[in-house]
């Protein structure tokens, strides 16, 4: 089967959680079905990523998305554009061109502007989050502008995924708990990520005694709040029972809340670390 992926951020390196799960979606279906994976980014990708991911059997293509045209593209929501602003953020005329037509696997609701008319189009999109949930939640814990910014992009954001839904796509989403709040949830099919047991072998040997290790884009909202919430209210109570309890944030591009997280008791940040299995193969939890 010929498959056009579409992805709004080059796989590779899988930095980010989106990213790490397009790479093993075109890993596995590389080698049963010819892929071409359409890049719809602003600035082309370093060459050694596009040559790893072509060693795989993917054709790649580059899909330049000037950033002067996304001041038009956002315009249109003042006119009256329903689309949520982060998929109006990717919608370009000259891209539409070079993808119209084709069955699509669209990665993210960001490219889901790329699909195929009509009602019920060959195509997946890979929602991978009901991303108005995620910014229904930050709405709720955020004040002033960017509160209300994040409330109205919620409010878009769920009627275009559940219109994706109604339109007979084959949507997917992480985990049940990414399901729930769409409409006809029952079409909404769950694919979870999974790990490559080879890379994140579980090693008994060399690890602390009392060492937490939260892992994950720390520049990414919910995880800066899920972080904050581990060193104010969770960490203390740990530490009351095992002294000795340490937490280790790692991840990549550290928020200026995470960094100043590691100024607490039994915290540390590793930052941009060039692997993770070593710094979990040493915690305890």
């Amino acid at each position: 089967m010929k498959v056009l992926f579409l992805v709004t951020r080059f796989p590779l390196p899988p930095w980010r959680g989106d990213q790490l799960r397009a790479y093993h979606h075109l890993r596995l279906l590389a080698p049963r079905h010819e892929i071409t994976c359409a890049a719809l980014v602003t600035r082309p990708p370093p060459v050694d990523p596009v040559r790893a991911l072509a060693a795989l059997g993917v054709r790649v293509e580059v899909v330049r998305l000037d950033l002067a045209g996304a001041v038009p593209s956002l315009a249109r929501a003042l006119v009256g554009d329903p689309r949520p602003l982060q998929v109006l953020l990717y919608a370009r005329r000259r891209a539409r061109a070079r993808v119209a037509a084709l069955a699509a696997c669209a990665d993210l609701v960001h490219a889901a502007t790329y699909l195929p008319a009509g009602p019920r189009p060959a195509a997946v999109v890979d929602l991978v989050d009901a991303l108005s949930a995620s910014l229904a939640r930050r709405a709720a814990r955020q004040r002033g502008v960017l509160g209300l910014i994040a409330a109205a992009e919620a409010a878009r954001l769920l009627r275009y995924e559940n219109a994706l839904v109604c339109r007979g796509l084959t949507c997917l989403v992480v985990a049940e708990s990414e399901r729930a709040p769409l409409e006809g949830r029952e079409a909404v099919r769950v694919v979870p990520n999974g790990v490559d047991l080879a890379a994140f072998a579980y090693v008994e040997d060399g690890r602390a005694p009392a060492r937490l290790v939260f892992a994950g884009n720390l520049g990414y909202f919910p995880n800066v709040d899920a972080a904050t919430f581990l060193v104010r209210d969770v960490l203390p109570r740990v530490r009351a029972a095992v002294p000795g309890a340490e937490l280790r944030l790692v991840g990549a591009r550290p928020a200026r809340r995470v960094r100043a997280l590691a100024g607490a008791a039994g915290v540390s940040l590793a930052a941009s670390v060039p692997a993770m299995a070593p710094e979990l193969a040493r915690a305890t939890v």
